[in-house]
């Protein structure tokens, strides 16, 4: 029976190394890959970065991003296993900067597209945290500044205060 077992999990992942780009991606983002982008989002926030006190000039490294997870849905990541996930999907949206140690952009409650994914009910998308990393001229031996939090924590208080 181990023997047989293996034999096809070795064929399984022989016939998973072959093949398109679709192929070489986890099943995370090929799950990942489905959701799709709201054409029309409606629930706006803006949201204002701003450093105070920097040492020196301080450069954005990577865009704004965005979890997005659909807690009412689940789908099989491992079939062998049997293991299961809630959707998620990553969104990296643009950032405008205002000045020299200030930020905005717009990020959107309902960015991703409540529907039928897995043939179970809509799912109900989310935005879980957000991110975005500074550093002083974006070389990559430069410690970079994270700054991300929960959103919910964001919506509730308003203004959050991160010391570094």
């Amino acid at each position: 029976m181990t023997a047989l077992m293996t034999a096809a999990v070795f064929s399984a992942l022989s016939l998973n190394a072959c093949g398109g780009s679709e192929k070489s991606m986890s099943i995370q983002e090929q799950t990942e890959a489905r959701f799709q982008l709201n054409p029309n989002p409606k629930q706006a926030y803006r949201l204002r970065i701003k450093i105070n006190d920097a040492p020196g000039p301080l450069k954005l490294t990577e865009k704004f991003g965005i979890d997005y997870k659909a807690e009412n849905c689940s789908y099989v990541i491992n079939h062998i296993e049997g293991a299961t996930a809630n959707p998620e999907k990553d969104v990296e949206i643009p950032v405008r900067q205002l000045g020299e140690f200030e930020y905005e952009t717009v990020i959107y409650v309902d960015a991703v597209m409540d529907e039928d994914y897995f043939g179970e009910g809509v799912c109900h998308w989310k935005p879980q945290g957000f991110g975005v990393a500074f550093k002083a001229t974006g070389n990559i031996e430069e410690t970079k500044f994270n700054f991300g939090n929960f959103l919910d924590t964001l919506m509730e208080r308003k203004t959050l205060t991160k010391y570094y």
